[in-house]
C-alpha cells in the first residue's frame, strides 16, 4: 500500500514490500522484528542514521515505482530531505512500521461457535 509523506510542500510517495525490507535486515545483519526494535529505539547516531537513509531510499523508491513515477532517490537525496525536515524521518519510520502492521490477511476464529436456531414445534 502506498501511503504519502508531506516535507516543505512536497508530496512524496512511500511503500515497503517485505522483500526489499528483509534484504535491509541481510545488509544489518538482523531479522524484521531486530530492525523495527532498532527505528523504535530511534537512537540517532551515524550507525543509526545509515539504517534510516537506507529505509528512506527503500520506502521512497518503491512508492516512486507503485505510483509510475520516474524519479528515484539516493541516499544523498534522502540526507538531504531529513536534513531539511527531520519530522520527514519519522514519517517514514511510521509508515514502515504500519505497513508491516497492515491489515489480518486471515480472519481470526471466534472462540464460540454460533448456536443453531431453536425449532419450534417439532416432533
Amino acid at each position: 500500500m502506498v501511503r504519502y509523506i508531506e516535507t516543505k510542500g512536497r508530496k512524496l510517495a512511500v511503500a515497503f514490500s517485505l522483500r526489499k525490507a528483509f534484504s535491509l535486515c541481510t545488509k544489518y545483519n538482523t531479522d524484521l522484528d531486530g530492525l523495527v526494535q532498532k527505528l523504535a529505539e530511534l537512537k540517532l547516531d551515524e550507525d543509526s542514521y545509515e539504517i534510516l537513509l537506507d529505509l528512506g531510499v527503500l520506502g521512497l523508491n518503491t512508492g516512486a515505482e507503485r505510483e509510475g513515477i520516474a524519479e528515484r532517490f539516493t541516499a544523498d537525496d534522502v540526507d538531504a530531505i531529513f536534513t531539511e525536515d527531520l519530522g520527514a524521518l519519522r514519517k517514514i519510520i511510521e509508515a514502515f512500521i504500519t505497513s508491516l502492521h497492515g491489515e489480518e490477511v486471515f480472519q481470526k476464529a471466534t472462540t464460540e461457535a454460533p448456536k443453531s436456531p431453536k425449532k419450534r414445534g417439532g416432533k
